[in-house]
């Protein structure tokens, strides 16, 4: 009984943490756009495709750079692998999308959730 506690607690807590650290990124990569004035209103905004896939570029160097520090699940894989890959950029999207300054492209959902898809996807 204590094993099933423990999955789940495990399951349930994996994409939150991922979600944390893909925030905690997000956040910096913004707080670097702002830094060098790369905003929304002073730059092209470009196709959205293009954007959307430089957006999960980013994301996957960054799940390839955390690998580096992190190379283990955290938790050990439950029967629900995958569910990181929607989880967590849903997630990430919400809780980027809510953040008041909306200066930068990667603060909106979709690129946030662009960004979280390539993290989760190398990460998984």
């Amino acid at each position: 009984m204590e094993d099933l506690i423990f999955e789940l607690l495990a399951a349930l807590l994996e994409p939150l943490l991922e979600v944390l650290l893909e925030v905690v990124i997000g956040e910096l990569l913004a707080f670097l756009w702002r830094a060098l004035s790369l905003s929304m209103e002073d730059s092209s905004p470009g196709s959205a495709v293009v954007v959307t896939i430089f957006y999960v570029g980013i994301g996957m160097m960054t799940g390839g750079v955390t690998l580096l520090f992190l190379p283990h699940p955290l938790f050990h894989p439950w029967k629900f692998r995958g569910i990181s890959l929607i989880v967590s950029p849903i997630v990430t999207g919400l809780i980027m999308s809510r953040i008041e300054m909306r200066t930068v492209q990667i603060e909106s959902f979709g690129y946030a959730a662009a960004f979280a898809l390539g993290t989760a996807f190398i990460r998984l």
